[in-house]
């Protein structure tokens, strides 16, 4: 779920809307620009508002041609095979069966599961027609070139996964329930979101750092450790594992760094785990993930 245009600007006079948390209407304005980020006065949650419409967000994400972020093919790589090595830590892969990756893009996560498990049955929502098109063409792979809600699901699956994706949706609440209705009492959810904990949008003064994640048109949630927990437990899911990660300290450098030094990446993660250590220790890294099933 991921593009490299921008949403058409809305409306920043429009009136707000209830937070997605608590409902409550009572904010204040963090940014107006390049649109208004608003912060719930109750809860603290940070979200967009007003939003694009539903029918807008589908649109735009059907027509997508390449990803969000321009980032080096070597560090998409890098960062899914982080991925799975924090999943192999809390999920025995050994006993599960299928997995559905939403929002999957062009398949890399999947493919890569489907090289070390070759038991496992691998199946893809995406709804990038090109996308989905180079997802396609990997073995093994079962993709839907669809959103998530349009998709009719008659079975349940192992282990479900929304990498990125819960950021961009335009019904967090009612994508979450949807996922419950596929999970059998012993699946596992899988969710990775950017953080704001480190971004201008948590800091006094209006001090930019590290992550301006703000500024994509298409995220219209902004969490944190604190919030995306809240919002798993308030719609059902109990809490297996949550964490803070990052590869790397920033997005544009790690780009730099792989595309002109990439014999140093090693190095530059290493010591970037070390800066970064103590900020995921507090649940204010760069990413966070977080491993749930059914209460």
């Amino acid at each position: 779920m991921r593009q490299t245009e921008h949403l058409r600007c809305i409306n920043k006079d429009s009136p707000g809307e209830a937070c997605l948390l608590c409902g409550a209407r009572d904010y204040f304005v963090v940014t107006s620009q390049p649109r208004r980020i608003v912060q719930c006065k109750n809860c603290s949650f940070i979200y967009a508002s007003p939003r694009p419409s539903q029918q807008e967000l589908s649109h735009y994400y059907s027509e997508a041609q390449t990803s969000t972020h321009s980032i080096d093919r070597r560090l998409i790589e890098r960062g899914v095979a982080q991925r799975l090595k924090y999943l192999q830590k809390v999920v025995d892969f050994s006993r599960r069966q299928s997995i559905l990756d939403i929002g999957c893009d062009d398949g890399t996560f999947l493919s890569l599961l489907g090289s070390r498990y070759e038991h496992l049955n691998l199946f893809g929502v995406e709804p990038s027609q090109q996308r989905a098109k180079l997802a396609k063409t990997l073995p093994k792979l079962n993709i839907r070139a669809e959103t998530f809600e349009e998709v009719h699901f008659e079975r349940t699956f192992d282990i479900i996964a929304a990498i990125h994706v819960l950021e961009h949706l335009y019904d967090p609440i009612g994508f979450l329930n949807k996922v419950k209705s596929i999970m059998h009492p012993e699946s596992l959810l899988f969710i990775e979101v950017p953080t704001v904990s480190l971004s201008r949008l948590d800091l006094p003064c209006g001090i930019r750092l590290l992550a301006p994640g703000y500024r994509h048109s298409e995220h219209l949630w902004f969490f944190t450790k604190q919030t995306l927990r809240h919002l798993l437990e308030r719609q059902g899911f109990h809490i297996r594992a949550i964490k803070c990660v990052n590869l790397g300290v920033q997005p544009k450098v790690n780009s730099l760094v792989m595309r002109y030094l990439p014999w140093l990446f090693p190095l530059y993660e290493l010591v970037s785990e070390v800066v970064m250590f103590p900020f995921n220790a507090i649940g204010r890294g760069l990413q966070v993930m977080a491993i749930a099933n059914k209460a």
